[in-house]
Order: C-alpha cells, then structure tokens, then sequence
C-alpha cells in the first residue's frame, strides 16, 4: 500500500512535535495508535469474514456434487434393477400371477429389520432373570448385611 521508510516517518514526527508540542504529543501518539489498531482489526475481521464465506461456498458444491453423484448412481441402480428384470429368465411358477414390486419388497425388509432391532433393543432391556432371593441386590451379589445395634455403654456419671 503505502511505501513509508525510516525519513519519512521521522519527517512527521518532528512536524508532530512542531505542531503539537511536547505536551499533547504522547496523547495524539496513543489516539493514532488505537485508530490504527482499529482499522487493523477491521480489515483483519472482514479477512476473516470472506474465508468463512468462500468456505461456506466451496463446501455447499461440494454438498451438491455428492448429491447428484448419489443421485446419478441411484437412477443408474433404478434403471439397472427394471433392466435387469427384463434379462432375467422367467422361472414363475404356473400360479405366479405377479410379481411384487422391488419398492414394496424394500419396505418389507425395512419393516423386517425395525422389528428385528425393536426386539433386540427389547431384550437388551428386560432383566434377563430378576432376582428371586430377596437378600439379593440388582446385580445378583448379596446385599450388605445390616450390622446388630452395639450394646448401650454401661456408665454411671
């Protein structure tokens, strides 16, 4: 930006004490100082503000070429499923009529498979065998015995 060198910064400080004076030279010092130190960190914060920006943007492309990748390779799974149908030798039996839809045979297998976790998830929570002795804690181990009440203290004062 600006080209200043040692001359030039010492040819505006001997105006500065010229103009100012000794006296308000250290205050005008410290309001220059700050000013600078603000626009530093103005221009440092809109820096920073545009990196955020450009990977913001760099990010949501990336987003979206994996989305048309997913999608690209869905269609081609699609197109491949109803084309592969068509290759297939028929091996229905005489009393095949129809044959079930490859998006209804998905859903039963999703279904098939939460019912499976639902009773997996069912029997990781169930006690598996409660505790019948009831001297037993939760975990099968005895419970602390109660200790018997000590003597009263036979002292006469």
């Amino acid at each position: 930006m600006f080209d200043v060198g040692f001359a030039e910064l010492l040819i505006i400080f001997v105006i500065a004490l010229i103009v100012l004076g000794p006296e308000r030279l250290p205050e005008a010092a410290r309001a220059v100082g700050r000013w600078a130190g603000k626009a530093r960190a103005f221009a440092r914060n809109i820096s920073n503000e545009l990196d955020k920006e450009v990977r913001y943007s760099e990010t949501a492309r990336q987003v979206r070429e994996a989305r048309d990748a997913v999608k690209q390779q869905v269609d081609d799974f699609k197109s491949g499923a109803t084309d592969g149908a068509a290759d297939k030798p028929d091996t229905k039996d005489a009393g095949d009529t129809e044959e079930t839809p490859p998006d209804v045979l998905e859903d039963q297998r999703i279904e098939a498979a939460n019912r499976r976790l639902d009773a997996q998830t069912e029997a990781q929570t169930a006690d598996p065998d409660p505790p019948t002795d009831p001297q037993e804690s939760d975990h099968g181990t005895p419970a602390p015995q109660a200790r018997p009440a000590a003597a009263p203290d036979k002292r006469d004062g």
